[in-house]
């Protein structure tokens, strides 16, 4: 059975986008209801038609507005890539507190099922992603707040040298691994 939970304090999971860092409540872009997401890897808006959700749909394929991506639908509705994804999640993990482990833990394998078998995004894992510094080892970790991804070896090179991100340039505070 699912367990529905509310994506509050929960940041924008579009790669580069500025709500990244901002954490806010999610609603529905069509009847702005409150969204929520279960551990199956589907999310859904709380308004419902004839007893059904009025919006539902895998998180691989759920289109994106946090309110910083422009006044075009084209631009403001934008998919998640896994990797943002996981950046966003790694931040909803208070949902641990609401949700326990056996949730987010479902969740997490989930997720990466629907990433695994999208045609819009591949992880790095299955893809080869090699790292953006070195071109040479696989990424294997991110770094906290920007999302950013690296290998573990020039990811701590960065931090020994100034805690600043290679891609974006902000200031990191940790950096975290990746699981595929």
């Amino acid at each position: 059975m699912d367990s529905w939970h509310v994506l509050d304090e929960f940041r924008c999971p579009v790669q580069g986008c500025e709500g990244g860092r901002i954490p806010c409540k999610w609603v529905c872009g069509e009847d702005n209801s409150v969204i929520q997401l279960a551990q199956t890897g589907f999310m859904k808006c709380s308004k419902t038609i004839q007893g059904k959700a009025a919006h539902y749909g895998q998180v691989s394929v759920w289109r994106w507005d946090c309110g910083r991506h422009g006044d075009h639908p084209f631009s403001r509705y934008q998919e998640a890539d896994f990797q943002g994804f996981v950046f966003a999640l790694s931040h909803a993990l208070q949902l641990t507190s609401k949700a326990g482990t056996t949730w987010v833990a479902t969740l997490c394998i989930e997720l990466n099922k629907q990433y695994m078998n999208s045609d819009t995004s591949t992880p790095a894992a299955s893809s080869g992603n090699t790292c953006s510094i070195c071109l040479d080892r696989p990424v294997d970790v991110y770094l906290i707040p920007c999302g950013h991804t690296a290998c573990e070896q020039d990811a701590q090179e960065l931090q020994k040298r100034n805690n600043q991100c290679h891609l974006c340039k902000a200031k990191f505070t940790s950096i975290n691994k990746l699981f595929f």
